[in-house]
């Protein structure tokens, strides 16, 4: 799936950089939050299956190990801009702080949108998906609920905030951004139904289905409530993807998709999502210009940046990973050992 990791954090990077021309806000994040909600519900639902239970410090601590040296590097850098460039010292450290404690939606509300924070706020939101939805997955099976039931429920959720953020936008102009992480629960009920299902339809007709979503979203871009419809096509565009991904056949978007180019960029998506708006605002600030001018030449560093990032820390993440895994086959061991 690293091409379509690809596909979002480019699509990000173009909202932010490009914005004011041609791309529309959201569409990136829409396809990261379907994606991770997937993956992860598909690392969980075999784990349950091979092992009968699901090792949830092993989860946290291997999310903690990929996700936390990248963002103390980020926000270690940023602070560099932050209190050189950014007039509200005060809030930028308070913004900066809410980050690294994945605390950005409250931070926003309290105290306004951050200049080299913005987008921590999904950040966030993925972080309590991870927090939250193994126990809720456990809670499921302990209750014996069946597949199709876990599968329904997270789609009807999804869907349903979905209908909040349209309903919202219809009746105050509200953007109500934490209600597109309806696209995380989405990707968890794909998931499931994916794992227990041998149907994988024709990657023709997916991949049409996965490009005519993502077209229909972005002809919905302009007004905020005909965007707020947008999250939904995503969602249907992306699953389409990932359907046509997982059937095994090789068709024109696969092959696209498992470029090398594109799977490198799909590796490196998380380094590339933390810098590239700090490293931006930073340039456009300094030389009073709009990010849409600088953006063509800052983007390259940024790509040099997150490569660095990602390949530096990868050997201490290896080995903590492992290390982890170890202590947490010594502890079986131990428990298994008879009573003398």
């Amino acid at each position: 799936m690293d091409g379509l990791r690809a596909v979002g954090v480019l699509f990000v990077m173009a909202t932010h950089g490009a914005k004011p021309f041609f791309v529309p806000g959201g569409f990136g994040v829409d396809i990261f939050f379907v994606l991770s909600g997937f993956l992860i519900t598909t690392i969980l639902w075999y784990e349950h299956e091979k092992l009968g239970r699901l090792r949830l410090r092993r989860f946290y601590l291997r999310r903690f190990i990929r996700l936390y040296p990248a963002l103390l590097a980020t926000l270690a850098v940023t602070m560099i801009f932050g209190l050189t460039l950014d007039p509200d010292r005060r809030g930028f450290l308070i913004h900066t702080i809410g980050s690294a404690l994945y605390l950005s939606p409250v931070t926003d509300a309290r105290y306004g949108s951050p200049m080299f924070h913005g987008h921590m706020w999904s950040l966030a939101a993925e972080e309590y998906f991870y927090v939250v939805w193994p126990l809720l997955l456990i809670l499921m099976m302990r209750l014996r609920l069946s597949w199709k039931t876990m599968a329904a429920f997270m789609i009807i959720l999804g869907l349903g905030m979905n209908a909040v953020r349209v309903y919202a936008a219809f009746t105050t102009g509200a953007g109500l951004p934490l209600y597109r992480t309806g696209g995380i629960a989405i990707g968890c009920g794909v998931a499931i139904i994916i794992a227990e299902t041998d149907w994988r339809g024709n990657p023709i007709l997916n991949s049409l289905i996965g490009v005519a979503g993502i077209a229909a979203a972005w002809a919905m871009s302009g007004p905020k409530i005909l965007e707020s419809f947008a999250p939904v096509c995503i969602a249907v565009g992306t699953t389409g993807i990932i359907y046509a991904v997982c059937s095994g056949r090789r068709w024109w978007l696969q092959r696209m998709l498992e470029l090398r180019p594109v799977v490198y960029i799909g590796k490196i998506s998380y380094e590339l999502y933390l810098w590239h708006v700090p490293i931006l605002i930073a340039a456009a600030t300094y030389l009073h210009v709009n990010r849409v001018d600088v953006w063509w030449w800052v983007y390259p560093i940024v790509f040099v940046v997150a490569a660095a990032t990602h390949h530096a820390f990868a050997p201490l993440q290896e080995r903590l990973r492992t290390l982890t895994d170890r202590i947490g086959a010594d502890k079986r061991v131990r428990a298994e050992e008879p009573v003398s």
